[in-house]
């Protein structure tokens, strides 16, 4: 019953996601960019889940980080240009739910008896993620953004003012990436230690 309700919910979010960027599409014929990048790390979600057979809990946790990232955007709430905190608190979020589902795939393949092996692979594979990804960003916004990413380069705007350059900007990504991991990797000795004593 609780698999089928985790299903039930993430194919509403799956098709809520589609949805919304045929109509962006529809009402922006001409910025096509938006629809088109999150529908392919969508498309790239679904391959994830089919190549690790993730389980409907753990595809549920990476769908609510690309849906909080999304929330973000300025096509939809535009919360990164709006608020300088929403960006750390979301990486705080976004990556100990990844981490979350790194701990999980790894438990299922690591003996028990490996637990500060899982902690370690757990944040360090991450942390090396969130790097992969802040060099990706950078490359997107050179490459496919143009003059238009000018300001993203620059650093954090917020109401058309720089409010953090592009370095502290990556380093406080980083920092805020390695604390959320930390916070789960917390939570999971915490829960695994008091288990231990039940």
């Amino acid at each position: 019953m609780k698999k089928r309700v985790l299903s039930i919910i993430n194919d509403i979010l799956f098709y809520a996601i589609i949805v919304g960027c045929i109509i962006f599409f529809i009402s922006s014929p001409l910025n096509f960019y938006p629809p088109f990048i999150l529908l392919l790390v969508f498309f790239s979600l679904i391959v994830i889940k089919k190549v690790f057979k993730l389980s409907e809990f753990e595809f549920l946790l990476l769908l609510i980080n690309f849906y909080l990232g999304f929330l973000g955007e300025n096509f939809m709430f535009g919360l990164y240009f709006k608020y300088q905190w929403y960006d750390k608190v979301l990486h705080f979020i976004s990556w100990a739910l990844i981490a979350t589902v790194v701990y999980f795939r790894l438990s299922k393949i690591m003996p028990k008896k490996y637990k500060t092996e899982r902690h370690l692979i757990t944040f360090f594979s991450v942390l090396g993620l969130e790097a992969l990804w802040e060099i990706i960003e950078y490359i997107v916004d050179n490459l496919f953004l143009g003059p238009a990413s000018k300001n993203l380069m620059q650093g954090v705007y917020i109401n058309g003012v720089m409010v953090m350059n592009s370095f502290s900007d990556t380093m406080y990504d980083i920092i805020f990436t390695a604390l959320g991991i930390l916070f789960a990797l917390v939570v999971f000795f915490v829960y695994e230690e008091s288990k231990k004593v039940k």
